[in-house]
């Protein structure tokens, strides 16, 4: 692994960690407008627009396909 990628795995692993914790904190909170999911509905009109439910949907096939597929990285400007 390339000090760049190091560099890059610490970023995102300490943006994972607190992402969790405030995701923890905020669900166990007992506040029901406090973790992500809410906002996410909230800011999409997913429950009161088909087209709100369509992108989280849509979101969350574009982030599996964008996780678990591979990425051409020959192909990505240097």
């Amino acid at each position: 692994m390339s000090s760049t990628e190091k560099r890059w795995a610490v970023v995102w692993g300490a943006w994972v960690a607190a992402f969790a914790v405030a995701e923890t904190v905020a669900v166990r909170s007992g506040q029901p407008e406090a973790p992500l999911s809410h906002h996410a509905r909230r800011v999409l009109l997913a429950r009161r627009s088909r087209a709100g439910a369509l992108l989280i949907a849509g979101g969350a096939a574009w982030l599996t396909v964008h996780l678990f597929g591979e990425v051409d990285t020959a192909s990505l400007p240097a």
